[in-house]
């Protein structure tokens, strides 16, 4: 039977799109970030998490900003050959971004953002080692080497572990053995039940009636997996931020092997 002209798909969303405006206001930002900023950084980032990457820019939010959007938006913002480039080099900047990456500007030194030690900060003088006497200072201390921001390697040491998603590869296999599962309520039999887990309740006790793998390492990850991993707070996703280029000024350096002759009609 013809399909009729009058049946057309009516879309029920209020959501509109960005348009050129939007797109103009963000090579705007950026053009205007460049002239403000000493520097500027491109990074890749893996298994990206939108609280914990707020989290980690708040800590830079007095000397940097961040921008993560259309590689090819932020590739006209800068400029994508040397003819139409805002500063000299920035076309070699644009040709590195291409898949999951974005651009931090930034006032802070290349020591600081990139492998300035934290033993330099704090052990250089041992005349000072009497500070640690001082909880205070040792709380300071503390929080630093925790988190790692400003006076720690910034981006190529910092990670942060969460639950994985569909779709992520597993890092390793996880298998249940028969048994009973003490980690789990009796409510969650049912929940257990429909993830495909083989159990039963046994005296108000979740028991496993067969060994049962969860995930197997290198193989996606299903729905049921992750919601299975999440429950027993198996985190197998890691949060990285890895550099790959640096912009001054003055110099243009490509921290991974293999870019220098990147071609920006392949991103």
């Amino acid at each position: 039977m013809p399909k009729s002209k009058r049946d057309r798909a009516v879309t029920l969303s209020k959501t509109k799109k960005k348009g050129r405006e939007h797109k103009e206001n963000i090579v705007n930002s950026i053009r205007d970030a460049v002239e403000q900023y000493n520097s500027m950084y491109v990074f890749s980032f893996e298994n990206m998490r939108n609280l914990k990457f707020k989290q980690f820019r708040e800590q830079l939010k007095s000397t940097s900003r961040f921008f993560l959007g259309s590689n090819k938006v932020m590739q006209v913002a800068l400029g994508r050959s040397a003819s139409d480039e805002i500063r000299t080099g920035l076309h070699k900047v644009a040709k590195l971004l291409r898949g999951d990456s974005g651009l931090c500007v930034t006032n802070m030194s290349k020591e600081e953002i990139q492998r300035l030690p934290l033993q330099s900060l704090f052990f250089t003088n041992m005349n000072c080692i009497w500070l640690f006497e001082c909880s205070i200072f040792r709380l300071l201390v503390t929080y630093i080497i925790t988190y790692g921001f400003i006076f720690g390697r910034i981006f190529d040491e910092y990670e942060d572990y969460d639950f994985a998603r569909t779709g992520s590869i597993a890092t390793e296999t996880m298998e249940l053995k028969e048994g009973p599962l003490d980690q789990f309520t009796h409510e969650m039999e049912p929940f257990l039940r429909k993830q495909g887990m083989p159990v039963r309740l046994n005296r108000g006790v979740v028991e496993l009636v067969g060994d049962f793998v969860v995930c197997e390492e290198g193989k996606p990850i299903s729905p049921e997996s992750s919601r299975i991993l999440r429950l027993m707070g198996m985190k197998m996703a890691t949060f990285k931020l890895h550099l790959i280029c640096r912009w001054s000024p003055e110099d243009f350096e490509v921290y991974q092997e293999g870019l220098e002759g990147s071609d920006i009609e392949s991103s």
